[in-house]
């Protein structure tokens, strides 16, 4: 299920529709503390018709879906949002090198404790031993691994050949071909 949250800017869940029967209709909430001071009901058009002061029925708090919390990298990322990490001084036979998918479990003043490898164990690290960005979108990836292939060219030919002609190589749809 995709959830568009730019129907609803200040909208902080959202609750799908329970059936097809048109009784429980999709719902946008803002939630303050404990209250749900205003809500948006999505109709049968994707139209939203604002309620203040709503009614919340247990059942749509039980399907309630919290607002994924976006971290734009700066500052520390906040606990349970899905980031990479990496650790400053990582060599291979202690620690895993380059960033890593993880989620942050818990921060405090000098440490930070990671979910480790997806299998529910946790690892603790001390904060100023890692670098922390937000997981990088497929062209972002993309853009790297292009820039390594030009920098990969240009170390393979000794500098021979400048930035620009590296460029323009792999833009022609050159690529390293590795002897067997």
């Amino acid at each position: 299920m995709s959830i568009d949250w730019s129907k609803a800017p200040t909208a902080t869940h959202y609750t799908p529709p329970l059936d097809d029967s048109g009784m429980w209709v999709a719902v946008f909430w803002r939630k303050e503390g404990n209250h749900f001071p205003e809500a948006w009901q999505v109709d049968d058009d994707g139209n939203l018709n604002n309620i203040q002061r709503p009614t919340v029925v247990k059942e749509s708090l039980e399907r309630m879906i919290a607002r994924p919390i976006l971290w734009n990298g700066e500052g520390l990322p906040p606990v349970g949002v899905p980031i990479e990490a990496k650790h400053k001084n990582a060599q291979p036979d202690w620690a895993r090198p380059g960033f890593y998918e993880t989620v942050i479990v818990a921060i405090g003043k000098q440490l930070v404790i990671f979910e480790a490898d997806g299998n529910g164990s946790e690892k603790v690290g001390t904060l100023s031993d890692y670098i922390f960005r937000p997981i990088r979108t497929a062209e972002q990836i993309a853009a790297e691994e292009h820039q390594k292939a030009i920098d990969e060219l240009a170390a393979d030919t000794d500098w021979i050949l400048d930035r620009a002609s590296c460029e323009a190589v792999i833009a022609a749809g050159y690529r390293k071909q590795v002897q067997p």
